[in-house]
């Protein structure tokens, strides 16, 4: 059963610092990096974006706020009127499909991340592997 539960890290964690070993021993091999970065980026973005809505302490709130803008999020639903907005287009676009909701959420995130990642660490897979610990961790 703890197995199960901690299984999607392992596979995630896993992955991540075998391409971050990789990255590391063929360091200045800058197109062989850039493919393990992306790698380890949409690998990331998987293991957010897929999550179950027991995970993490808040996304069965934005779920709820998702399946019901006009409720607005959290508590009081005194939402952000540009969150708001991102609710109502993604409930609309997307179909009411919680799945898809966390995935276009964790890809707007995660891209702003993975493009300032790559664009400013002269080890970009190391850099996402330590974001990736201690922001999902």
């Amino acid at each position: 059963m703890l197995i199960s539960v901690f299984l999607p890290y392992i596979i995630f964690y896993g992955i991540a610092v075998v391409l971050m070993a990789i990255s590391m021993l063929f360091y200045g091999k800058e197109r062989l990096n850039n493919y393990l970065f992306w790698l380890t980026w949409i690998a990331l973005l998987v293991f957010v974006g897929l999550r179950d809505a027991s995970v993490g302490s808040d996304t069965a709130d934005y779920l709820s706020s998702f399946h019901h803008p006009e409720q607005g999020y959290g508590e009081k639903g005194d939402t952000d009127p540009g969150f708001l907005m991102y609710l109502y287009l993604t409930h609309y676009l997307l179909f009411d499909r919680g799945t898809l909701f966390l995935l276009l959420t964790a890809l707007v995130g995660l891209g702003g991340i993975g493009y300032v990642t790559r664009r400013n660490s002269a080890m970009p897979v190391y850099s996402l592997v330590i974001f990736a610990t201690f922001g999902t961790a």
